[in-house]
């Protein structure tokens, strides 16, 4: 009887034995299957997590770089108060708005204040520096110190930023120069051009013909220096050796154009040989080739002096075109996009120069600290380089002592019975 019951304990035992293993077995698979769980969600939470941070970060750098620039502005103009918040909104608004991010508005900005305009002056110039740029393809900030340096070379006011911006578009487009070239040759022949009384038009005329030349930059600019120079203070020389008036009845000076046109028409029938000698006694060897490019083109200046004097609203025009397709398009999204991220960036701006500050604040604290305290931190790293020279020195023994282990050699049992059987016939023996 107590066999049959042990045999039902222990079948009943087995049975539930199983069913608890049954039943571990399955809440084994749901913890994992809750683990599994929770690191999916916890990989979704970081990436989540991380998706969100990139554009906060790049929010971030980006209105730094803008913030620095604006402040560059701000430190160049001297603007303060209401002029300095209208700048900032113009670069913002044009940053958002064209195909000019907000950063190059204001680095444009601040080249126009290092030539001396005012906050409100640039505000009024900002458009016309742009149009010159994008009509051209020309470096924003770059396009603005040549209408600067154009505006102050020809006695200007700030007003005729959009006069400048036609010209130097109209000389660049219909003349094989660059507004780069022709910055270049403006240092060399502006102001000179100015004293003759030449308009920047016809300054212009002239060094896009001798660009088309093969005249370009400082060359063409010391050329047409040189050429000013010399029918203003040769004035003699012109009439005796050409037969050409440098100047009108009442003193002043002709157009050089006309001038150099009379000069060619003196020499048209002369041989070269002639004709050289007297281009070289009046012009010099470094005067020959540009007034004779002149001379010989002077219809061509004509017709470009007159283009350049009807070019109104040229640089607005061609911007404007130069936006309308595809490419401007998608520098116009660009840009937005770049305005939305200064958005972002400045609306973190507080709190994350907070957190900057309070950061640099526990550094210098750490730093401070070290200073006052260097033996101990000195100690604390020699302990440091103990120990682990220990551990080292331990791990190495321990493999030392296990190869040693591995490679005894142990007695052969072949040779120990031999001896043993050796033992016993010595004994016999004896």
């Amino acid at each position: 009887m107590s066999q049959v019951r042990a045999g039902a304990a222990f079948v009943e035992l087995t049975l539930k034995n199983s069913a608890l293993v049954k039943g571990l077995r399955q809440a084994q698979k749901q913890l994992s299957s809750f683990a599994s769980s929770t690191t999916m969600l916890g990989t979704k939470l970081t990436g989540l997590g991380v998706a969100m941070a990139a554009p906060l970060g790049a929010g971030i750098q980006k209105f730094a770089e803008y913030d620095d620039a604006i402040r560059q502005v701000a430190a160049v103009t001297g603007a303060t108060g209401a002029a300095f918040d209208r700048l900032n909104a113009k670069a913002k608004q044009l940053g958002a708005s064209t195909s000019f991010t907000a950063v190059e508005v204001a680095n444009l900005m601040t080249e126009l204040g290092r030539a001396g305009f005012k906050p409100e002056q640039i505000e009024a110039m900002t458009a016309s520096v742009m149009n010159l740029a994008r009509a051209t393809g020309t470096d924003a900030a770059v396009s603005s110190g040549i209408m600067a340096a154009t505006i102050r070379q020809f006695g200007m006011e700030a007003g005729e930023a959009t006069r400048v911006a036609d010209g130097l578009t109209a000389a660049a487009n219909k003349s094989f120069n660059t507004v780069e070239a022709l910055g270049e040759a403006l240092q060399y022949a502006g102001p000179v051009a100015a004293d003759a009384n030449m308009s920047l038009e016809e300054t212009l005329a002239i060094l896009g013909t001798l660009g088309n030349m093969g005249i370009q930059g400082s060359e063409a600019g010391t050329a047409l220096r040189r050429l000013l120079t010399l029918s203003a203070a040769e004035s003699q020389k012109f009439q005796d050796v050409f037969g050409v008036a440098t100047k009108d009845a009442a003193g002043n000076a002709r157009q050089l154009t006309d001038i150099l046109g009379d000069v060619a028409q003196s020499v048209a029938g002369l041989g070269t040989a002639d004709k050289a000698a007297k281009f070289n006694e009046v012009f010099g060897l470094l005067g020959i080739t540009a007034a004779s490019a002149i001379g010989k083109t002077v219809t061509d200046t004509r017709v470009l002096l007159g283009e350049l004097e009807g070019a109104g609203g040229i640089a607005k025009r061609t911007a404007e075109q130069m936006e309308s397709g595809l490419g401007g398009a998608f520098r116009v999204l660009a840009s937005s996009f770049e305005a939305v991220r200064i958005a972002i960036g400045e609306a973190l701006e507080k709190p994350i120069q907070r957190l900057t500050e309070n950061l640099s604040s526990a550094a210098s604290a750490i730093t401070d600290w070290i200073g006052e305290n260097k033996r101990a931190v000195q100690i604390a790293a020699l302990e440091a380089a103990g120990v682990s020279t220990a551990i080292v020195l331990a791990i190495c023994g321990y493999k030392s002592a296990s190869h040693l282990d591995s490679t005894t050699v142990r007695p052969n049992s072949s040779t120990t019975r031999s001896s043993s059987s050796d033992a016993r016939s010595d004994s016999r023996i004896k």
